[in-house]
């Protein structure tokens, strides 16, 4: 009696930690910005400051072009967690770069820099 109201306790932990942990970040990033995007960074908003080394989103395929997309999920990020906001950060080849803050990833399927530094969201997901 008593091992299976541990295993069943162990479940449960088990099952509510994976809950926990399930990562909103899952979208295409389309490139509207009219230059080439060199660099892709995600931090959770509530840091506030920048790691480079691990903010910046891997295992994706750059530079990338203008009008061009990429698919960015959780298995980009060396931390994911369930935050819902997220700062994004691109650096293009020129060392410039532009910042969005607080951008609510938990309901986005896309999101498109645009050339004048504003971010369109699509919101699908439910």
């Amino acid at each position: 009696m008593c091992r299976k109201l541990i295993l069943v306790l162990a479940f449960i932990l088990t099952a509510n930690e994976a809950f926990c942990s399930e990562s909103f970040v899952n979208f295409t990033l389309i490139n509207k910005t009219g230059k080439t995007i060199h660099r892709i960074y995600l931090r959770p908003s509530d840091r506030f400051s920048w790691d480079l080394d691990n903010d910046e989103v891997s295992g994706i395929k750059l530079p990338l072009k203008s009008k061009k997309q990429i698919k960015i999920g959780a298995h980009n990020l060396r931390e994911s967690g369930s935050y819902v906001y997220w700062d994004l950060r691109v650096y293009f080849k020129n060392g410039q770069f532009w910042n969005w803050h607080e951008l609510d990833l938990k309901g986005i399927t896309k999101i498109e820099l645009m050339k004048n530094g504003e971010v369109v969201r699509y919101s699908a997901r439910r």
